[in-house]
């Protein structure tokens, strides 16, 4: 997609797929980057990557995870189900693989989280899986901010990282980091898709939910 435009990816779970004209090859160092804000606060979101393996040009083979500084915190195969409200009046209630449930509300008060529900959405609710990050933001004097070195690399819009180029406001990731469903080391010769999901689920006062913002996404070379 294009790198001038912003697509907001929304609370945890919430996720582009994005695909690559070539193969993109798992070379020394960076191979890729994903395009976010330069000045934005981090909202850490999880990459993915995937071959084209039976070379029908889709992204319907496996997906791997990349690993990043936080991975050890981190809870995998983590499900998030959103249900809608019945009227914009009421909040979006939800449910979660561990047995968590609750609503999401706005830190402004008033107004109800029901407007927020994505209206292309014909079901009465959706469900998303994927790696849950810990919460980030902490609470210093009413100043939400993310303590220095917390975030320190391996996500897509993570401005405090040391992979984050400020000059173009990019994570620079490499395929080298892609582990399996249980965790484990993978080793892919190159990848053509990646998919992009917010991997935190906090609410930070008056910055709202921790929503990744991304730009687009290009190769190194």
């Amino acid at each position: 997609f294009p790198s001038h435009d912003r697509l907001d990816l929304g609370g945890f779970g919430g996720y582009v797929v994005a695909g690559f004209p070539r193969e993109i090859l798992n070379d020394e160092g960076p191979d890729f980057e994903v395009i976010a804000l330069k000045g934005a606060a981090p909202e850490p979101a999880i990459v993915f990557v995937m071959t084209d393996a039976n070379g029908n040009g889709r992204p319907d083979d496996t997906w791997y995870e990349l690993k990043g500084s936080l991975a050890n915190e981190s809870k995998r195969n983590y499900t998030i189900s959103y249900f809608k409200p019945a009227t914009a009046g009421e909040n979006i209630r939800w449910e979660d693989s561990e047995g968590a449930s609750g609503e999401l509300k706005s830190y402004f008060g008033g107004e109800k989280s029901g407007g927020w529900w994505w209206p292309h959405t014909s079901t009465s609710s959706i469900s998303f899986t994927g790696t849950l990050l810990p919460a980030i933001y902490e609470n210093e004097d009413g100043v939400w901010k993310v303590p220095a070195n917390r975030v320190q690399w391996g996500y897509a819009e993570n401005s405090q990282g040391v992979n984050f180029d400020t000059e173009n406001g990019t994570n620079r990731l490499d395929i080298q980091h892609a582990i399996d469903s249980e965790g484990k080391s993978v080793q892919l010769p190159h990848i053509r898709f990646v998919k992009i999901q917010t991997a935190v689920f906090q609410r930070a006062g008056m910055l709202n939910e921790i929503s990744a913002e991304i730009r687009g996404v290009r190769s190194r070379f």
